[in-house]
């Protein structure tokens, strides 16, 4: 779970901060 939570976040916060920027 750790290893896929970490995974996501990296390739969602790159999205999100694409968007919010």
């Amino acid at each position: 779970m750790s290893a896929t939570q970490n995974y996501g976040t990296g390739r969602r916060k790159t999205a999100t901060a694409r968007v919010f920027l």
